[in-house]
């Protein structure tokens, strides 16, 4: 009998001690092991979630820089650009424009950064904002690029924007995780700084100024100090603005970049002056038209839609531009008239700007409307009085006419 029992009492034993080892297993090491696996779990979730928020700030980057290109070619090289010839060549300095594209990416890309948000609903995340942008651009190379081979050629984008120094803390199921963030990105198939460079060279060549200074005589028949452009004067303005717009235009390939002015005449007038002025020659005077000139960044956040879609800024010019230039002669030499009667010769008053605007089709810019052309925007103005411009056949003695 106690042959038989030895065999059942074993068995017993060793299925308690299996069971007592299961107990204890659970009880202290699997209940750890447990918890080391849920803390790595949540540690992974949370690391997750600002690895998906750096991605996320990547294409934050690129659409930021994007779309401070765009608003400011359609203002010039900067939110707050004024004209690019003013009585000579006023070019817009690329550092200048680097430096305010560098303040409204940073703007965007940190408001595309508030606008995150979490998909786990227990994850509570906690961002500091991105506080430096910085524009890999060498401004001597984009205005004399070396050839599409060099890595820093800028003519068809190719180049760096860097934003920096946010924070990111992210907590959820007892753990928080914290880490900064510093985006570097590559920026490409953007030609800003092609336009920039373009415009740059039509300035510096500035064919404007001089046409309006050389056409002066056309306010000579005015009846007062200011008035609205007539006659002589429009077709003067006209001409001057069709020569830069020539200008500009041949610099381009017509098939990628068209070029247009966005109005036949954005601003003229004309007056007479003083009568026995001196000295002779084409000096600036204030006028309606007249600009300080001074190009100065304005600041984010923009008050306004900055760069309305490319329809509305191209329908209809062409149309008004060739109807306006059917019904006069640009070929008339000179635009010079003087006083039919014998008075002393008065100074002659003309000013006149024009906007040019031109579109290129190369490459399509990402925008809210999807991508659009990249439109760049510059004006022009040239405003000349001349004390010796109206001569008459009895002039005052003395005054050099």
């Amino acid at each position: 009998m106690k042959a038989q029992l030895l065999p059942i009492i074993f068995l017993i034993l060793l299925i308690g001690s299996v069971l007592l080892s299961y107990f204890f297993y659970n009880a202290f090491y699997g209940t750890k092991y447990e918890e080391s696996i849920s803390e790595r779990y949540t540690v992974d979730t949370l690391r997750n979630e600002i690895e998906r928020l750096k991605g996320y700030s990547k294409q934050a980057n690129i659409y930021s820089a994007h779309q401070s290109l765009r608003e400011h070619a359609c203002l010039g090289g900067q939110i707050g650009a004024q004209e690019w010839i003013c009585n000579g060549p006023n070019n817009f300095p690329v550092e200048d424009s680097i430096d305010c594209l560098e303040k409204y990416t940073l703007y965007y890309a940190n408001v595309y950064l508030g606008n995150y948000s979490v998909l786990d609903t227990p994850i509570t995340i906690i961002k500091k904002n991105f506080s430096s942008c910085e524009y890999d651009v060498d401004p001597d190379e984009v205005l004399d690029p070396v050839g599409v081979y060099d890595p820093k050629y800028y003519d068809e984008g190719n180049f760096w924007v860097n934003i920096t120094e946010a924070l990111v803390s992210v907590s959820g199921g007892g753990a928080t995780v914290n880490d900064d963030m510093n985006i570097d990105e590559f920026i490409t198939r953007n030609r800003y700084w092609y336009l920039h460079r373009i415009f740059h060279e039509w300035a510096e060549d500035d064919v404007y100024s001089p046409c309006v200074c050389a056409l002066l005589g056309c306010a000579c028949d005015a009846r007062s100090g200011e008035e609205e452009c007539t006659g002589d004067c429009i077709v003067a303005s006209e001409r001057c603005g069709e020569l830069a717009l020539d200008d500009l235009q041949r610099r381009f390939n017509e098939t990628e970049v068209e070029c247009i002015r966005t109005k036949p005449y954005l601003c003229c007038t004309q007056g007479i002056g003083p009568i026995c002025g001196y000295p002779c020659g084409c000096l600036p005077w204030d006028n309606d038209c007249s600009s300080s000139c001074e190009h100065e960044c304005v600041p984010p956040p923009p008050t306004s839609s900055i760069c309305p879609a490319p329809n509305v800024i191209l329908q209809g010019y062409y149309d008004k531009i060739n109807e306006y230039l059917s019904n006069i002669d640009l070929n008339l030499l000179p635009v010079v008239h003087a006083q039919s009667y014998c008075l002393c010769h008065y100074e002659a008053r003309f000013a006149t700007s024009h906007q040019y605007v031109c579109t290129d089709n190369y490459f399509h810019v990402p925008s809210d409307k999807g991508p659009v052309p990249m439109i760049f925007r510059v004006g022009a103005i040239a405003f000349w009085r001349d004390p010796c411009r109206c001569c008459t056949t009895c002039p005052c003695p003395g005054c050099g006419c």
